[in-house]
This record gives structure tokens, C-alpha cells and sequence, in this order.
């Protein structure tokens, strides 16, 4: 993955709790078990519901490799469960080698807060996982989250 200071990044989650009126919730997400700094998974994760029900994934790849710093990812919802699923193209390791496509998969627990991440790339045997813990936030506005977001 190519080098760039991502320590100060804050990167938040907004999950959507979907009872009558929906509003945002945000998840901000520490990656405690298997999450490194500059790595494929790294020690922050935001994973976005919008009130609009569209979904998007922030983390040190994305803001990395995807223009606008967060990839659209697909939702979908089993009880307490947001399954979460994203692709980052374009990316490259650290020796400059491009890999075309990492699909990416996030299952957070809304009851609990436990998420797992699971980073892959398109036709390469290896993958990468991590674990942690995800606190809620609710409302934030625009502002709160740029403010956030960069740290």
C-alpha cells in the first residue's frame, strides 16, 4: 500500500437504525484484533448508512485509493446484524503492485458493537481480517462528521 500519514484520520461509522423514523447513527469503529495502521485493514473503519438507506465504507484504503475517500458499499440486514460489502480499485502495495480489485465485507452488530472485516483481493489466494468494537453516535450533522473526520 502506498506510504501516507494516516494516524490523525479519524474515521467514523454511521450505521441506520430503521425503526419507524429513521435516522442516522453513527458507528465509530476501533479495530483492536488483526487492524494495523497503513495496512490492508487498518485500526479505524466507518461504515455509512445515509437516511436514503445508501451505505458507503471509510477506512485508511479508501481514503487512499478511492477518489472522495469512501467506497459505496451494499447493505443488507439479518436481526441485529448490517453486512456491509465494498470493492476498492486501483490500489497497490507497498512495492508499487497494482491490484486491480479488494472486495471488502463488514458485519456489525448493532446490539453489541462487535464487528468483523474481511479484506480480499479479486483472484489472489490471501485475505485479511480484523475485530473490534464500534460505539454509536446519533445525528451528527455534516459538519460534525468533516470536523471528525479529518482529526
Amino acid at each position: 500500500m502506498r506510504a501516507r500519514k494516516l494516524s490523525t484520520v479519524l474515521v467514523l461509522a454511521l450505521g441506520l437504525a430503521v425503526p419507524a423514523a429513521a435516522q442516522n447513527v453513527m458507528y465509530d469503529c476501533q479495530i483492536t484484533k488483526g487492524g494495523e495502521a497503513g495496512t490492508w485493514i487498518g485500526t479505524r473503519l466507518a461504515l455509512i448508512v445515509e437516511e436514503s438507506g445508501a451505505a458507503r465504507a471509510v477506512d485508511n484504503v479508501t481514503i487512499t485509493f478511492v477518489e472522495g475517500g469512501s467506497a459505496a458499499a451494499r447493505l443488507t440486514r439479518r436481526g441485529d446484524t448490517l453486512r456491509f460489502s465494498w470493492n476498492v480499485a486501483g490500489a497497490s502495495d507497498s512495492r508499487q503492485q497494482n491490484i486491480p480489485t479488494f472486495t471488502y465485507t463488514a458485519n456489525l452488530n448493532t446490539g453489541t458493537g462487535a464487528v468483523r472485516v474481511r479484506a480480499k483481493p479479486v483472484r489472489f489466494p490471501q485475505s485479511w481480517s480484523g475485530s473490534g468494537t464500534c460505539t454509536p453516535r446519533s445525528d451528527m450533522s455534516v459538519r460534525e462528521l468533516n470536523r471528525l473526520l479529518r482529526g
